[in-house]
């Protein structure tokens, strides 16, 4: 489903305004809705060049990811 970000901004503008009077956390931000417009991509391959960082595939971590659950008793 897609919001017009001109309506998507007003309603985070109103839930900030709520939450400063109820003193509950807003449902969004207005840089979140701003931010969140945008086409974003990341490249971790520095990250794994200069640091290390480990990569690991897709399935493996949702595989670990159900076992863990699992174990916890979640599923």
């Amino acid at each position: 489903m897609q919001i017009p970000l001109p309506f998507a901004v007003a309603t985070a503008h109103l839930y900030e305004a709520v939450a400063a009077i109820t003193h509950k956390p807003p449902v969004t931000f207005v840089s979140w809705v701003k931010m969140g417009s945008h086409y974003s991509f990341w490249d971790s391959s520095k990250a794994v060049r200069k640091l290390g960082l480990p990569q690991t595939p897709v399935r493996e971590s949702l595989r670990k990811a159900i076992a863990w659950f699992r174990e916890k008793g979640y599923l």
